[in-house]
């Protein structure tokens, strides 16, 4: 998600590229993988990844 945001940004102005950045933020904030790498770090162990 991020890298096919990255591109999309590339040919779109400023404030239009800071809002598809953060409705991806937001997106990716919310993956199930997200949740699992946050808890692992604060549990300060290996994550286990379901995603791609």
């Amino acid at each position: 998600m991020g890298k096919q945001m990255f591109y999309k940004q590339l040919e779109m102005g400023l404030d239009a590229a800071y809002q598809l950045a953060s409705e991806t933020m937001a997106c990716n904030a919310m993956c199930e993988d997200a949740a699992e790498g946050i808890d692992a770090f604060i549990a300060k162990r290996k994550p286990a990844f379901k995603g791609r």
